[in-house]
């Protein structure tokens, strides 16, 4: 199948760069409502957007394309002109043209090469994700194009299927033909949805995000089996059968499923795909029908009544525009499937789907606010909420709230399952449909994600966030028991494939719920977590303050959007790159392709973004006459102190709340997260004592550290109002607690605690072993809680090691000592025994650094010993540090400084991990846990 759809790709590539210059040709000789002029002006009101002539051209041509590829690819089934009529009858009238087009380039001359090879699955499903990734990357990324496997799909539909069956007492599932009429007189209660007649069927399918026809062609083959098997049992021969198959597909499926889709090439692959699958399951192809599959922007809401540029009558091209608009926002449907776009930054910034995403249509609040929780606003700074797949997922909900009852089934991205941002949508959720169930599909490549037992964790779509499908009931019986329920795979795609196929078997759904590991779920108030969360241990913990709390001023941590470029190892070697920025007589091309080649955007030059212009940022630097100064030290990465060009302009996020307070010389600053890694250890816990940037613990998407600086004093000498940033009423209790006296200012006395004493005593906390396994279930998706001791003792012993800690993170006596005048095998920190072994040149070389018997090489010839594995593997935060700082000094010669530094960044975890046991030890002589600790009301 691989050698086909990329042979077919390459061959709908040339078809598309040889057709477009004609199709621009014929634009600009097109006139009249029936002219290619006017079904450019359709495609962009139905996909709600504005198309140059050059993208029009562009999208025709590359559908033109994309349907002769599939053409051939279908074999000979479109060489018998009873189904080529047909699909022109019944095809959109958008791109009725464009398949007549297709077939005629498929079976013209010079049409050879495009043979299906024997074997290897389905060519054309796959063929047109493989078409833009050839074609387009930047287009397929921005779209979330990615295909979707067919068992994810059988196996959504087969559970739509069975809920049907079971909840909805409907004897034939998704192929069931029963009314609205009939549905009411079973169900009393049940409402007739506006604008709909009561002969209108009752099971109506939507895929708001067609794609390629994943769905809408698995539930074809679903309804033919369960309908074939149906009335081969009744005693129907099976000429029968196809006899009744032929007429139900005309009258009671095709008219039923509707499908829509943002991108027109799609559309035609979905078209010709159906036919090919209708033939597959005996179709005649001689019966009228109805197509509703429709090119529409699904998240545009409502279209406005529009009339033609070229006449004042209707234009048919105008119709099918809205047609699909209309159905997504008029037409009641019971079941949502499909797969919606997995693109994180969404090109949806509509009016009507931002309204709905908080409760509001038409200027009115009606439906669940997924920025609210239990009536209360989620007071988050991000929220995420504008992801493709959180409007899509908003627009099925509705869908069902405004119809009353029915099912959505979807394959999304995995984060609102147990997001603490997300809490909003799944309380939303949970307040709609009382049943859901979740399968998480894990495969998370940005968190990391590895199964339980250490195996590898593999994502089943190409894309690095982790997915899962999620099936949402509301029945029409009023007093239906609520129940949620939550499944999981881990291991391989093909694994994971295997299994959703195997489940999707009806005849073995119970077997099924036992190979995804569904258990119940009960989400509880204020996160509402669709994720297992083990019993905890709460009284303790609970009661106690979040670090938030205890520390109220604090920010995430600053983000310059441009590492690569304003951050350096060297001041010296940070100072150049801005000398040449600065200089204008350099031409900005030269810098972009110097600096700036990879873009986050299409619509901006290389290096630009919404809010930054590299001319217009060289502009005003090159007018600054202070610009040397603007080099400041951070702390880049664990135990990596870089250096940072702090300038307006030069720096998107700074963080100007609280990074003055950074620069103030002596100021301590706590770092933790909000979410951390349930696959991973609970260790995202990091101290600073000047600047820092986002990833200074974390190398995921799962939310940014935040940083709670001790003292509220500005390096410029200016004072506010609250110099030290701890709880006044946290410090209160505890001085009750312990017995001692409260002391912000002057050296503490004994019967007092000090701001360091405090902050040293949680530092210390949260390196506690125990601390970080005991509570992983709070530390997964909220801040840190400091628990209080009982006893002062245990508090003075805390403070003294969490102090310890800090001075070895923080590399003190290393930063203050070392020169370049050391001999490079000294060793600070007490580890006299640490010795480099110099052979040659100190380069760390490709494929270094290595771990080998005790010893870390950076290169053949060079190496730090003696070590132990256990050092080699720690990690702080996502960081394996001693990798990962040698990883990012590849191919640099390393100085005698930076060979000390390294020395004192493997003494300082060595005294790390034997720290941490000594925490626990002292915490267990104190009473153990909770005993050593107070319940202290939050």
């Amino acid at each position: 199948m691989t050698r086909t759809r990329y042979l077919s790709a390459d061959r709908a590539l040339e078809i598309a760069a040889h057709l477009r210059p004609q199709i621009l040709r014929r634009l600009d000789s097109s006139s009249g409502t029936s002219g290619l002029r006017s079904l450019a002006e359709a495609v962009a009101i139905a996909a709600n957007t504005d198309l140059t002539d050059d993208e029009f051209a562009s999208l025709y041509a590359e559908a033109v394309a994309c349907g002769t590829a599939v053409t051939r690819l279908a074999g000979p089934l479109f060489r018998d002109g009873r189904v080529r009529a047909w699909v022109l009858d019944h095809a959109n009238l958008l791109w009725k043209g464009i398949i007549e087009e297709s077939f005629a380039l498929a079976f013209g001359q010079n049409a050879g090469g495009w043979e299906p090879q024997p074997g290897g699955g389905d060519p054309i499903l796959a063929f047109y994700e493989v078409f833009l990734h050839r074609h387009d990357q930047r287009r397929r990324t921005r779209h979330g194009v990615f295909y979707t496997p067919p068992p994810i799909a059988r196996y959504i539909l087969s559970q739509v299927h069975r809920s049907l069956i079971d909840e909805f007492s409907l004897a034939d599932g998704l192929a069931d033909e029963i009314t609205w009429q009939e549905m009411i007189r079973r169900v009393p209660l049940l409402s007739l949805p506006a604008a709909t007649r009561l002969e209108t069927p009752f099971v109506r399918i939507l895929d708001p995000a067609l794609g390629t026809g994943v769905f809408l062609n698995e539930g074809v083959k679903l309804i033919h089996s369960h309908l074939a098997a149906r009335w081969t049992a009744a005693g129907d021969s099976p000429r029968e059968v196809a006899s009744r198959w032929d007429k139900y597909v005309a009258a009671a499926l095709l008219p039923r499923w509707c499908a829509l889709e943002l991108m027109l090439p799609a559309c035609i692959v979905a078209t010709l795909k159906l036919a090919v699958t209708l033939a597959e399951t005996g179709f005649s192809f001689t019966h009228a029908s109805r197509l509703e599959i429709h090119l529409a922007n699904t998240l545009a809401g409502p279209a406005a009544r529009q009339r033609s540029l070229f006449s004042e009558r209707e234009n048919a091209f105008l119709s099918a525009a809205i047609a699909g608009r209309n159905l997504a926002s008029h037409a009641p449907f019971t079941v949502i499937v499909g797969n919606p776009p997995f693109s994180g930054i969404s090109t949806q910034q509509g009016r009507w789907i931002a309204d709905l995403l908080r409760g509001s249509e038409g200027g009115h609040r009606v439906w669940c606010n997924y920025f609210e929780v239990d009536g209360q606003p989620l007071g988050e700074r991000k929220t995420w909420l504008q992801d493709d797949y959180v409007k899509f997922l908003r627009f099925a909900q509705w869908k069902i709230e405004t119809t009353g009852c029915g099912i959505v089934g979807l394959v999304t991205n995995h984060g609102y399952l147990d997001n603490p941002t997300f809490r909003g949508i799944r309380r939303a959720l949970l307040a709609t449909f009382p049943q859901l169930a979740v399968i998480d599909l894990h495969g998370n490549r940005k968190k990391k994600e590895r199964a339980p037992d250490g195996r590898q964790d593999e994502n089943v779509f190409a894309i690095e966030q982790g997915t899962a499908i999620g099936l949402f009931r509301r029945p029409p019986i009023k007093d239906t028991c609520g129940a949620a329920w939550h499944g999981e795979l881990w291991g391989t795609a093909e694994s994971k494939l295997r299994t959703l196929d195997e489940a999707a078997d009806l005849s073995a759904l119970r077997d099924g719920d036992r190979s995804l590991a569904i258990r119940q779920l009960v989400p509880g108030p204020g996160q509402y977590f669709f994720t297992p969360r083990p019993i905890t241990q709460r009284d303790e913990y609970d009661a106690s303050p979040s670090l938030p709390n205890l520390m109220p001023v604090n920010v995430t941590a600053p983000v310059t959007a441009r590492d690569h470029f304003v951050v350096a190892f060297t001041r010296e070697e940070l100072l150049a790159r801005m000398a040449e920025f600065r200089d204008l007589a350099v031409d900005d091309n030269e810098l972009r392709q110097r600096y700036f080649t990879r873009t986050r955007s299409a619509k901006y030059a290389s290096g630009d973004t919404r809010g930054w212009k590299l001319a217009a940022a060289r502009r005003r630097l090159a007018a600054d006459p202070l610009w040397q100064q603007h080099v400041r030290p951070c702390w880049y990465r664990p135990f990596d102190e870089r250096f940072v060009y702090w300038a307006d302009g030069m720096i998107d996020w700074p963080r100007r709340e609280v990074t003055p307070y950074l620069m103030r010389p002596g100021n301590l600053a706590l770092v933790a997260r909000r979410q951390m890694l349930p696959t991973q250890p609970c260790n995202y816990f990091w101290v600073s004592d000047q600047l820092l940037l986002d990833g200074l613990i974390r190398s995921d998407n799962r939310g940014s550290e935040s940083v709670f600086p001790l003292f509220l004093e500005p390096a410029d000498g200016s004072v506010s109002r609250n110099r030290i940033n701890l709880d006044e009423a946290f410090l209160e209790r505890a001085a009750r607690q312990l017995g001692v006296r409260w002391q912000p200012d002057g050296p503490r006395a004994e019967d007092t605690f000090c701001a360091l004493d405090l902050v040293s005593y949680t530092y210390a906390l949260f390196f506690s072993p125990i601390y970080r396994r005991r509570y992983a279930d709070r530390l997964w998706s909220d801040f840190p809680r400091v628990l209080l001791p009982r006893r002062l003792d245990l508090f003075r012993g805390m403070a003294e090691l969490g102090w310890r800690l800090a001075g070895w993170h923080l590399l003190r006596g290393l930063r203050s000592a070392a020169t370049e005048t050391e001999p490079p095998g000294a060793a600070p920190e007490g580890r006299g025994d640490l010795y480099w072994a110099v052979g040659a040149p100190s380069i760390v070389s490709p494929g270094f650094p290595k771990f080998d018997a005790g010893r870390i090489c950076v290169n053949r010839d060079v190496w730090l010993e003696p070590v132990t594995g256990e050092i080699w593997d720690f990690h702080a935060g996502g960081h394996q540090v001693c990798n990962k700082w040698l990883k990012d000094r590849r191919n640099r010669t390393l100085s005698k400084r930076e060979l000390a530094v390294y020395c004192g960044i493997v003494s300082a975890i060595d005294g790390t991990l034997r720290t941490m046991p000594a925490i626990d030890a002292m915490i267990q002589a104190a009473g153990g846990w909770p005993g050593a600790f107070v319940l202290v009301e939050a």
